[in-house]
């Protein structure tokens, strides 16, 4: 069925009985289901090592992904095969590199997880303000706002800074709303309008009083 982006509203009730979520790095994995107030699945691939996280994870109808868990729906989407994809806050590459000026910088990266290995709960807190910076719920969001911690959290760390989607082949991606805050301070919106370019059937939404959550 090829679905023209008005009806993706439509869909989206109709199917919210099927919906995967997947956080972004070191979110709670629940963090949707009373943000959106979801009936939802929401896998917590922080607690499993990325080599067999995916291996048994059920078919959904539609995927919704936050940042580094928006990079794992997309690629999810060959397996599962949803109806409709949802991103939020995704990046195409979070780590700049000579040829990609447009993600975080190397060395700030390269910091964070030197700092995150020596001071777990500090580095998380810190980040915990990142994600709100600049967004006009920043209290509201940091009181509601859950950060989870696993044994595996430095090799989703890894994913994040190496996950490349510039060449990836987004042709087969289902109908997909895009949706970015424009005061995101740790994806820039400029991604957002990015993967939009690449993706066949996207709608881009952007917050202009919103950050990264």
């Amino acid at each position: 069925m090829q679905l023209k982006l008005p009806q993706l509203s439509m869909l989206y009730h109709m199917l919210q009985n099927n919906i995967l979520t997947l956080s972004g790095w070191s979110q709670d994995s629940a963090a949707f289901n009373e943000a959106l107030a979801l009936q939802a699945r929401a896998f917590d691939y922080l607690q499993q090592p990325i080599n067999t996280a995916f291996n048994d994870i059920a078919a959904a109808d539609v995927i919704i992904g936050w940042s580094l868990g928006g990079q794992l729906a997309i690629k999810l989407c060959t397996k599962l095969k949803p109806k409709l994809l949802v991103l939020l806050a995704t990046p195409k590459k979070f780590v700049n590199d000579a040829s990609y000026k447009i993600g975080m910088d190397a060395e700030i990266f390269a910091n964070f997880v030197n700092n995150f290995g020596k001071d777990t709960e500090g580095t998380l807190q810190k980040f915990k303000f990142l994600i709100c910076q600049n967004d006009q719920y920043a209290k509201n969001i940091l009181k509601k706002l859950i950060l989870s911690n696993s044994n595996y959290a430095e090799q989703w760390l890894h994913e994040l800074a190496t996950n490349d989607l510039c060449e990836y082949d987004f042709s087969n991606l289902p109908p997909t709303l895009i949706i970015h805050g424009l005061n995101d301070q740790l994806v820039n919106y400029q991604q957002a309008e990015l993967l939009q370019q690449k993706i066949p059937q996207a709608k881009l939404t952007i917050l202009k009083k919103a950050a990264h959550a």
